[in-house]
């Protein structure tokens, strides 16, 4: 299993993906860690870890070929040692 940051970047703040065409672009990129998994055939679990100030945080669980049920395990022991996640407020964009 490898774990890994699930972006390149922190977590956009609301709105972010359609401020601008360039910083959908950037953000896009950012994703690399996501988006290359799937094009290797690799299982993997993004997995909420907390707040990081007012944005969430998460990691990404990468296991070899048809170990879903590994992805599955080390998930929850994220999960479960992270503890309660309190949701953020909602944001209302005009």
């Amino acid at each position: 299993m490898l774990l890994t940051p699930s972006s390149a970047a922190r977590a956009p703040e609301h709105g972010a993906d359609f401020a601008s065409l360039d910083r959908a672009g950037r953000l896009l990129r950012a994703q690399w860690p996501m988006t290359f998994v799937p094009c290797l055939g690799l299982p993997a679990a993004t997995v909420p870890t907390g707040v990081v100030g007012t944005l969430p945080g998460s990691v990404q669980i990468v296991g070899g070929r048809f170990r879903e049920s590994w992805i599955l395990d080390a998930a929850q022991a994220v999960e479960d040692r992270a503890g309660g996640i309190t949701p953020i407020d909602p944001v209302h964009l005009p």
